[in-house]
């Protein structure tokens, strides 16, 4: 495994604007779940979008629980496929 793995978060709508940035990039940790993967997220971006409940996330273009893990050789359907060090994580 790599050492660092690099997980590509994007954000959409009211929570990019209050981002300050459409896209943040975050290390992956063993274990790693999309709740956690947020939190990363919200402390890399240049102001905290700051969600709130009714937020949706998506992980691979499919909708997913916070509990769900950030595994390796996840995907963004609508890339190409990533090799072993990204991830895409959308809120």
């Amino acid at each position: 495994m790599p050492d660092s793995i690099i997980i590509t978060v994007r954000f959409f709508a009211a929570l990019k604007d209050r981002a300050g940035t459409a896209v943040v990039e975050i290390e992956h940790s063993e274990g790693m779940t999309v709740a956690e993967a947020v939190i990363a997220a919200r402390k890399a971006a240049p102001t905290d979008p700051e969600p709130g409940e009714s937020v949706m996330f998506a992980l691979n273009g499919e909708y997913a629980d916070t509990h769900e893990q950030v595994s390796l050789g996840d995907e963004d359907r609508k890339s190409t496929r990533l090799n072993s060090s990204h991830q895409i994580i959308s809120y």
